[in-house]
């Protein structure tokens, strides 16, 4: 009986499990919240294990701590707070890891496992878990039952626990996935409504497009028309779209492509993918459609980044060891010219001050000129003034306002259509740029202009690196040959210190100016002043030819050495064989093609000869500082030569000068400079001086020089001493005088200073002329010119006056000729009177008037019809002689044609003396004619013209006379008082 009444427990808590998990699961079914299950599954099993407490711990995240997600019987702090780790003495982590069960009767005298406090806290007795796993065998967390008293745990309980947990993992992995889904669903929904993307539907056929309203539902477009494609692709792109549309309908597979838009203003990335029932049967197509025109620019500016990044580097590395700045620019422009695809691009470097542009290489495509060479940036203004402006961009030069009008032909000459330049701006100025043309249309874009700048910077950079590595590196081969030279020249001035010889002089100057300046050949010539010649003296590297041909070279001919000569200053030239004549030719025949010829000039400025090198490479040019050691060795060469031949000519010239000086009619004498007394007197001093040279010489002989001076004359010639002695050569005339007859004499002293080696004045010379004789023929000679001068004057004067009056009152040519020739006569008559006198003298009235009156008429004068009356010796000025003696001509010539001397019984009569008016002497002459009838022919035919007028204006006007011209009865009466001279004949004064 009790064995039946154990069944029939057994038989009723089986059932009453088995209704509790039917129960549980129709809750389950029924509810999508997990927390509710989970809640409802611990009052069912604690119900069903009858326990006041069971519970659920989930695996949190981190997979190290058990969080109370549900229970029955435990409090609101536990369940959802309360974490336990998963230790490895606790039955909750044994019974995960283990997949297994965990019974325990008595926690209390368990010592398999440890207990968390919680439970403790809150009486816990006895325990049975069991692990909850998901499909897939994931674990989940434990289902735990409790009770505050010992018990015993059966193996139906176990098998009941088990058989529950098989149940709450799928429960639970069901409501996860669930939950999963309404979280991607409201996702998907948010970021359909928030995206900017733009999302579709598609037909089955790809024909109709469907769209999602503000809701994020898929609707239908209203009025999407049947070719929606050519509204949503590039008409370039569309083939590609459709095919591929073509391909997902053949195949099922989603694709994706990037397109444009159909304005191409955007870049789409397009993704469609099948949408398929639950047989798997495609029944649309969903797709969206993105804006990825940020990041196809972002990714063509990254890949122009990286293109321009990758030409940097390889431009780097090749500019790197080149140190040419041509070499640089020729790299810099052909690596640019390939990024760019460009028919031509050039550095170019600017000279402002000189208004030169120079472009030392560029890179151009065939067909397409070269820039390279020097330019005037006048020629291109324009292109500079843009490019200082950094406005140097121009698509098409034919076109564009940036280019004068102008200049477009020029550009479009040289295949210059589009253009576009990097100036490179330093310190304010611009000092070059880095320039791309292209012979078509070009629209430069960004990254083309960015390239072009980043370039210009890096080839700048690199010629300044360049030149200044070459800079550094020519600066120690120049220190190390500058030492070198240095030191040979300090060497060779301590050998030729001591050398005699000037032809070992000769030979060790030339073997040290090969050296220096690395030459193949040289040679050293003598200038000879006298034969205007160049002596060969040594040479290097000279064949027979060549020496013969340089034995003798002509001064005035075209060789270097030469025009140094003649220059006074170095020549570098080219041999070449159309020039330097013969001695040229003969040069490049024995193989040299460039020489530098160096004048020797001592420090006294005397050109002693020609130091000259040879090379053999065409257009060789000496660098400037070898050149310096040259100058210094030509100046050491040419001061110890003339010091040598300096030497040895004072000997010769101190026994030239002691045997001159005893000859010389003039003194020449030495004088020291620091006492001024005299060292040297030639013997002529005593017939100029007159005073014995002992005398001159004894004790002051300064001072007894400047007693033999005239007074007014001392200070004259202590100021030229000192002039001299301040290093100028002077020229002065002084008199003395004599004490052994006291006469005056004129000296003419040439006085000049006689310098030491260093060029300080140490001594005085002189040479003394006696220039009494000379100086008053000066005197005589200058009067004389004077006279001259002022007579000719005068004479031009009345000569054009006589031309004009006489051919304005002639009636033809050969009357002209006549009349011009009578008054010339006259004229004559008179200079010959002037060219007779002495300076200072001056010609007579009686003179005068007897010269004309004895060339007019013998027969009259015989016959007794002229009489002269008046006093001799009365002097006339000269300024105005000839127009006077011209007016008495005149007066004269009418008497013989027309007046008294033209009838028989007719008579002239002339009277002068001399009167005194205003304090001053005047000469009157009155000129009066008779025996001439009147109103016959000849009286009107007498001329009023010429001679009346000379009278009457010219005589006044000229010489400030009185005169009168009268026709009265019987002749001419006429009146001439004119000023005489102050002086007399012998005068020596002005009139």
């Amino acid at each position: 009986m009790p064995e039946r009444h154990a069944d029939a427990n057994d038989r009723d808590r089986l059932l009453e499990r088995q209704r509790i998990l039917a129960d549980f699961g129709d809750f389950a079914l029924q509810s999508e919240d997990l927390d509710a299950v989970l809640t409802e599954a611990c009052r069912l099993v604690a119900e069903a294990m009858q326990t006041r407490r069971a519970k659920i711990l989930e695996i949190e995240e981190d997979g190290r701590t058990l969080l109370v997600r549900a229970g029955t019987g435990w409090s609101a702090e536990v369940v959802g707070h309360t974490r336990i780790p998963m230790d490895e003495t606790s039955s909750e982590s044994y019974s995960i890891r283990e997949g297994a069960p965990v019974i325990s009767r008595d926690i209390t005298t368990d010592g398999r496992f440890s207990v968390p406090p919680f439970m403790r806290d809150e009486g816990v007795a006895a325990l049975a878990n069991v692990p909850i796993f998901l499909p897939g065998g994931r674990p989940y967390g434990l289902l735990q039952v409790d009770d505050t008293e010992a018990r015993d745990f059966d193996g139906d309980d176990s098998e009941f626990l088990r058989t529950y947990a098989t149940i709450l993992g799928p429960v639970i992995d069901r409501l996860f996935a669930l939950r999963d889904q309404r979280s991607t669903e409201a996702r998907y929904r948010a970021f359909v409504n928030a995206s900017a993307d733009q999302v579709f539907r598609l037909s089955l056929d790809f024909g109709d497009l469907r769209d999602l309203d503000e809701r994020g539902r898929l609707v239908a477009l209203q009025g999407t028309p049947a070719n929606w494609l050519d509204h949503f692709a590039h008409d370039e792109d569309r083939p590609a779209l459709r095919e591929a549309m073509e391909a997902a309908i053949r195949t099922g597979a989603p694709f994706e492509t990037e397109h444009r838009s159909a304005d191409g203003t955007k870049w789409l990335l397009t993704r469609i993918v099948p949408l398929r029932d639950s047989e798997n049967a495609i029944v649309e197509w969903m797709g969206t459609a993105r804006d990825i025109t940020g990041q196809k620019e972002a990714e063509l500016h990254l890949r122009e980044n990286e293109e321009q990044h990758a030409l940097l580097l390889n431009l780097s590395d090749a500019l790197r060891p080149l140190v040419d700045p041509a070499e640089i620019q020729a790299t810099a422009c052909r690596h640019l010219a390939e990024e760019l695809s460009v028919d031509r691009v050039y550095y170019v470097e600017l000279d402002h001050a000189a208004g030169r542009a120079s472009v030392a290489r560029d890179h151009v495509e065939p067909g397409v000129m070269s820039l390279a060479g020097m330019h005037r940036i006048a020629d291109f203004a324009w292109s500079v003034d843009l490019l200082r402006a950094d406005r140097h961009v121009i698509r098409d030069t034919r076109v564009s306002d940036l280019v004068p009008e102008a200049d477009r032909q020029a550009a479009a000459a040289l295949d210059i259509i589009a253009c576009a330049g990097a100036p490179l701006i330093k310190g304010g100025e611009l000092v070059g740029a880095l320039c791309v043309t292209n012979g078509q249309p070009r629209n430069w874009t960004a990254h083309d202009l960015q390239l072009l700048r980043e370039v210009a910077d890096r080839t700048y950079a690199a010629i300044l690196a360049g030149r200044a590595d070459a800079a550094r590196s020519r600066s120690e081969a120049r220190l190390a040959s500058d030492l070198a030279a240095t030191s040979r020249l300090r060497d060779l001035g301590e050998r030729l210190v001591t050398e005699e010889s000037i032809g070992a002089i000769h030979e060790e100057v030339l073997d040290a100016a090969l050296a220096i300046l690395s030459a193949d050949a040289g040679s050293v010539q003598l200038h000879d002043p006298g034969s205007r010649s160049l002596y060969l003296l040594t040479t290097r590297g000279f064949d027979e030819r060549l020496t013969r041909h340089l034995a003798r070279v002509d001064v005035d001919g075209p060789t270097a050495c030469a025009r140094a000569i003649r220059s006074g200053a170095r020549v570098i030239a080219r041999l070449d064989e159309s020039e330097a004549g013969e001695i040229g030719r003969i040069n490049v025949a024995a193989g040299y093609r460039s020489v530098q010829a160096t004048p020797l000039i001592s420090r006294s400025g005397a050109i002693l000869g020609v130091l000259s090198t040879q090379w053999r490479a065409a257009d060789h040019s000496p660098d400037q500082r070898d050149l310096h050691f040259i100058d210094l060795l030509a100046r050491q060469a040419a001061d110890l030569i003339e010091q040598r031949r300096a030497a040895r000519a004072l000997r010769e010239r101190e026994a030239q000068l002691q045997g001159f000086g005893e000859a010389s009619s003039d003194v020449l004498w030495i004088r020291d400079a620091e006492t001024l007394g005299w060292t040297y007197l030639s013997p002529a001093f005593e017939r100029i001086y007159g005073m014995p040279r002992q005398s001159a010489l004894a004790g002051d002989t300064l001072g007894n020089w400047l007693s033999l001076v005239v007074e007014e004359d001392r200070d004259l010639a202590r100021r030229n001493l000192q002039r001299v002695l301040e290093g100028e050569r002077v020229t002065f005339e002084y008199k003395i005088r004599r004490p052994s007859d006291g006469e005056i004499r004129w000296l003419r002293n040439t006085d000049f200073p006689i310098r030491t080696v260093a060029g300080e004045v140490a001594w005085i010379g002189g040479v003394g002329h006696d220039a009494t004789d000379e100086i008053r023929m000066r005197d005589r000679l200058e009067l004389l010119v004077a006279e001259l001068q002022h007579r000719t004057k005068n004479l031009m004067g009345v000569v054009l006056s006589i031309g004009e009056q006489t051919l304005g009152t002639s009636a033809s040519l050969p009357d002209f000729a006549v009349r011009f020739r009578r008054r010339m006569d006259a004229l004559a008559r008179v200079n010959t009177l002037l060219s007779r006198l002495d300076v200072g003298q001056r010609v007579t009235f009686d003179e005068v008037i007897g010269a004309e009156i004895d060339a007019l008429d013998e027969v009259s004068l015989r016959a007794g019809k002229v009489r002269l009356d008046g006093p001799p010796g009365i002097a006339l000025r000269s300024s105005g002689l000839q127009t006077f003696a011209l007016a008495l001509h005149e007066l004269a010539t009418n008497a013989l044609k027309y007046g008294a001397l033209a009838h028989p019984q007719g008579r002239l009569d002339v009277f002068w003396r001399l009167e005194e008016i205003e304090g001053r002497p005047w000469l009157r002459v009155d000129w009066h004619e008779t025996g001439v009838p009147l109103g016959d022919e000849a009286d009107r035919q007498r001329p009023r013209g010429a001679g009346r007028r000379l009278i009457e204006e010219g005589l006044p006007y000229q010489l400030g006379a009185r005169t009168s011209f009268v026709l009265s009865r019987g002749g001419v009466r006429c009146s001439i008082a004119v000023p005489a001279s102050q002086q007399g004949r012998t005068g020596t004064g002005p009139d």
